[in-house]
């Protein structure tokens, strides 16, 4: 197969997992956000994220550095199932102590014992999920992310499934949704383990030495720092607001981030499909220099398309996710919407320095925009509530952006000005679309700036990407 046709391959499987995956989590979080308290649904979104933060402190960075080291090891399957084995063993060892201690940390800082138990849940649920997702890391390091779109299927459907019974029933509430998580990341990671060992037939257990062991988390520190540090950055607001002004600025704020975050599958999808060749090509400037202004050109449109979109359409969008009670939070929305282009494009970046292997550098912005995040919290929530907290977490994107883009120039790799033309004619022509149909429905407006940003898209990638498109179709090498 041609190479032109396996990204097309891999592109594909990881477009339809994150698109299954993030619609069947949407839809179960509309349900829930339908169906719980302005006050439920924010111990909800506290115990959620509260989960998924330490759940990144037992991770310890393995997920980035495996994917990464294994693309360069998947000819050699001796060197793989020493990874394998080292990274299920050191995943297991660095969970066991977070556990307690995250749930004393919460009962020392007044918690009430339903959010103590809640938290706990779906800490458990966390460590299955980043367990989950270094499996699919070592799938696509073989480049087979047609599995990973079978199980994320899977798991996430069972989930859906589980809450729209408890709900038709009317038994949902926090310990059912709990149970729905846990039940479907269960059987993902089940899943998951049985179909690594008969198509790549690594086994997850077997000899290791603790000197591997300790190799390993050298070798993953600044990808742990790196998550560590881009997790709290994401989830300071949800803190800072739920110790100054309640769960219900945390239940606005979070449901705002829901959609915009959801669209993360699609920078996921298009660059986590390329990192095994990017890997293995990082001292290839030129190739890397093509594929970063190939992502950079159709994910900036689609990215500032869905900006436009949030920023005229923000009532429409906050009916169909939640309900009238959260439009008091239309800022938040809009600053969530301005957000979904700057980190489409500082994933790209982000990615490509550490293909190039500068996870350090990418450490560095990562802390920088933490300190950003942290600071313009303190000063803007007091202030202007949960549309400081978006504020805060929209000005530090936008500086992690530059930072990248700054670094990625000294590599002699920089998006070129045509492309920055195109995004911005995509961008206008959305926004005079949607404003100079505004008597008809939105059913309506919404389909037509559709059609024409994508017949604009079109005549770009036939004039910029034409080569590309005729070898697609005639399995050609690129």
């Amino acid at each position: 197969m041609s190479r032109v046709r396996i990204h097309f391959k891999n592109t594909a499987s990881l477009l339809i997992a994150g698109a299954t995956s993030k619609l069947f989590i949407f839809l179960a979080t509309v349900q829930i956000f339908k169906a719980l308290s302005i006050d439920d649904n924010g111990k909800f979104q506290f115990a959620y994220t509260f989960g998924f933060v330490f759940a990144i402190l037992t991770e310890f960075g393995l997920r980035g550095y495996v994917m990464r080291e294994m693309s360069r090891l998947s000819d050699d399957l001796s060197s793989a199932q020493s990874l394998f084995s080292n990274t299920v063993v050191l995943r297991f060892l660095l969970l066991v102590p977070v556990i307690p201690l995250s749930l004393i940390l919460l009962h020392v800082l007044g918690y009430s014992h339903e959010l103590v138990v809640l938290s706990g849940c779906f800490l458990i649920y966390a460590f299955l999920d980043s367990f989950a997702m270094i499996m699919k890391y070592i799938l696509r390091s073989f480049e087979r992310m047609e599995y990973d779109a079978l199980l994320s299927f899977l798991g996430r459907g069972i989930i859906l499934i589980l809450i729209f019974l408890f709900a038709m029933s009317g038994r949902i509430n926090l310990a059912t949704i709990a149970l729905s998580h846990l039940t479907g990341a269960m059987l993902e990671t089940i899943g998951l383990l049985i179909t690594i060992r008969v198509v790549t037939g690594l086994r997850p257990f077997g000899r290791f030495r603790i000197s591997n062991l300790k190799n390993l988390l050298i070798c993953s520190l600044p990808f742990a720092i790196l998550n560590l540090v881009g997790i709290l950055y994401l989830r300071t607001g949800t803190f800072a607001l739920s110790k100054y002004l309640g769960n219900e600025a945390v239940a606005c704020f979070n449901t705002a981030s829901k959609l915009p975050e959801a669209f993360n599958f699609l920078p996921l999808a298009f660059v986590n499909a390329l990192i095994p060749f990017l890997s293995q090509n990082y001292d290839n400037i030129p190739t890397i220099r093509r594929y970063f202004n190939f992502q950079v050109r159709y994910l900036g449109f689609i990215g500032i398309f869905m900006a436009v979109i949030f920023l005229i359409e923000t009532r429409f969008i906050i009916i169909c996710i939640a309900k009238a009670d959260y439009l008091v939070a239309t800022p938040t929305f809009q600053c969530f919407g301005l957000w979904i282009l700057f980190t489409f494009i500082q994933y790209i970046t982000a990615n490509i320095l550490i293909c190039l292997n500068e996870e350090r550098v990418v450490m560095r912005q990562y802390m920088m925009a933490l300190i950003i995040n942290v600071t313009l919290n303190i000063l803007l929530i007091p202030r202007w509530g949960i549309t400081g907290a978006a504020w805060a977490l929209l000005i530090s994107e936008c500086a992690s952006t530059t930072f990248n883009l700054m670094m990625l120039k000294n590599r002699t790799i920089s998006i070129p000005w045509n492309t920055i033309l195109q995004i911005a004619i995509i961008g206008s022509s959305t926004a005079l679309t949607l404003l100079l149909m505004r008597n008809q429905v939105v059913f309506v407006r919404i389909p037509t700036a559709c059609v024409v940003a994508g017949g604009i898209t079109l005549f770009v990638a036939w004039k910029e990407d034409r080569q590309i498109i005729i070898n697609l179709i005639r399995r050609t090498k690129l």
